[in-house]
Parts: structure tokens; C-alpha cells; sequence
């Protein structure tokens, strides 16, 4: 009977751990989630921006110094959907909730009543710097930096890996199409 009972006992922990392993999984959002972040969802349209803005960011002694550089012929879409964004960041209100992505929560939970945030616009994108006289939010700051560049390295690579094959593929339909072309005698 004692031996029945701890093993149900234990089968029970085993279950609850698992249980909250789940959920702990479903909780946790992605980090960069253009498509179902309510602030980053303008940078979705049109499709191929995120592809053509190169979004960098730095720990500073402070904070963080954020640098946006948008290629010819995305920058009116990329200020539209910036000023998109900042203004559902500034209309934001706690009481409803709105899907957010890791990096957004995590900037939610940074910001308090010692962040300064400055931004200059420029001719391709802009710059802006975020940044708190408390050690605990920049600690948190610079842990979002360090996590979102790691998140955009992974991107980026996944990104070259979906290009590489194509470009492979193009670069031996471009010598296939050379070894048709008829040789001439200064070759």
C-alpha cells in the first residue's frame, strides 16, 4: 500500500512538472514576432522590409544607442510604420493587454520613471538612444540588447541559408548558359 502510494505520489510530481514545463513553453513568446507583436506588426508591410532595415543596437555606459539604416525605396514605408508604432506604444494602456513579443515585454518591464529615451530621425532611418541613472534598468536594458542581437544573428543566418541555394543555383544556370555560348578565337 506505501509503495502504491509513493508511486502515485511520485507519478503526480512527474505530471506537475510537466505541466508547468508546458506552460512555462506557451508563456514564453518568441522573441521578434513581427507578425503577432501588436507594437511591431506595421514593420510587416509591405512585405520585405524587415529585409531591407538594418536594425543594430549597443550597449552603452547608460543604456542603449539604437541605429536604423533603411535601404532606397523602403524609406517612406519604414516611417510610416515606425510612426505606427510609436503611437501605439504612447496610446498604450495596461488595462488592455495586447499581444506582445519577448523583446516588447521586456522593454515593457525596463522602462520605468529613470528612462530617458532621445531619437533623431535621418535621411535612411534614424538613431535613438535609450537610457536610466539606475543600474538595475540598464542592467535589463543591456540584457535585451544582448538578446535581441542574438536573436537578429540567428535571423540573419537563417535568411542567408533560404538565399545561398538560390544563389548556387543561379551561379550554375549562369555557367551553364557560358559553356553554350560559342568560343571565339580569343578565348
Amino acid at each position: 500500500m506505501r509503495t502504491r502510494m509513493i508511486a502515485v505520489a511520485v507519478a503526480g510530481v512527474i505530471l506537475l512538472v510537466g505541466a508547468m514545463l508546458t506552460a512555462q513553453e506557451k508563456a514564453e513568446p518568441k522573441w521578434l514576432d513581427v507578425e503577432n507583436c501588436y507594437f511591431c506588426q506595421p514593420l510587416a508591410n509591405p512585405p520585405g522590409m524587415l529585409q531591407n532595415v538594418d536594425w543594430e543596437e549597443f550597449n552603452v555606459a547608460n543604456g542603449i544607442l539604437t541605429v536604423v539604416t533603411v535601404k532606397p525605396g523602403f524609406e517612406e514605408p519604414y516611417a510610416k510604420a515606425h510612426d505606427e508604432m510609436e503611437a501605439r506604444w504612447k496610446a498604450y494602456d495596461p488595462a488592455n493587454p495586447q499581444p506582445m513579443c519577448g523583446m516588447c515585454q521586456a522593454y515593457m518591464a525596463a522602462i520605468d520613471a529613470t528612462v530617458k529615451m532621445e531619437e533623431v530621425k535621418t535621411k535612411h532611418g534614424g538613431a535613438g538612444l535609450t537610457t536610466s541613472t539606475n543600474p538595475e534598468t540598464v542592467a535589463k536594458l543591456h540584457a535585451i540588447v544582448d538578446r535581441t542581437n542574438q536573436e537578429m544573428a540567428a535571423w540573419e543566418k537563417a535568411q542567408m541559408e533560404k538565399t545561398e541555394p538560390m544563389k548556387a543555383v543561379e551561379t550554375k544556370a549562369k555557367e551553364k548558359e557560358k559553356a553554350k555560348e560559342p568560343k571565339t578565337d580569343q578565348e
